[in-house]
């Protein structure tokens, strides 16, 4: 019996769409809220004296079929990228795997077995001690992962780049994604140095 290994920890999110047509949670999604607080929050004054307040964000998923998520010790995963590793072999931290014959085999990463892009952006406000002020807008992109809820399992979203992880909740008014950082099973953390996003779509 061999063990198995994920290849990247990631993220969670919830989808709908007409009768018949493919599942989707494409679309434009609204920063609504930081760590539950709604926009602007969670303002911080470093030891500079600048005080730095999150005001702005949004994720854009493009098209992706859904998949099954398995749970890791990581937390959730998509089920491609858990591997099944047989006794006796090693893996490194490239993903290559070498046999007890020798022979080696490299585990593709999430990031390589998934196609839906994904770009979040978030904007921070910075106010310095002087009165000056500026705002910054940081943005990740990459590809995502989500699950449906088929079978029974929570609806979930992954976006693999960021390594953040949460729930979607679909109404008959808007689809509802939360995600925060993948903490190896602990859930995400809500603090504002790891904040956890509240992202809104409101639908047709």
């Amino acid at each position: 019996m061999g063990f198995r290994v994920t290849t990247l920890s990631m993220a969670v999110l919830i989808a709908g769409g007409c009768a018949g047509d493919p599942p989707s949670i494409a679309g434009h999604y609204d920063l609504v809220a930081v760590n539950g607080t709604a926009l602007p929050c969670c303002a911080q004054t470093d030891s500079s004296g600048t005080r730095v307040t999150f005001i702005d964000g949004s994720l854009t998923l493009g098209d992706g079929p859904p998949e099954p998520f398995g749970a890791t010790p990581a937390g959730e995963m998509p089920s491609s990228c858990v591997h099944e590793i047989p006794n006796g072999a090693r893996i490194d931290t490239s993903g290559v795997v070498t046999l007890p014959d020798g022979r080696q085999y490299r585990i593709p990463t999430c990031t390589e077995l998934h196609h839906a892009p994904y770009t979040m952006i978030v904007t921070r406000a910075y106010d310095y001690a002087g009165d000056s002020s500026k705002t910054v807008s940081a943005t990740s992109s990459g590809t995502y992962a989500w699950s449906d809820g088929e079978g029974g399992q929570a609806p979930v979203v992954a976006l693999l780049n960021a390594n953040l992880i949460g729930p979607l909740t679909l109404s008959s008014s808007a689809v509802e994604v939360t995600v925060g950082g993948a903490h190896f099973g602990r859930g995400a953390a809500a603090t504002p140095s790891d904040p956890v996003y509240r992202f809104l779509h409101a639908t047709p």
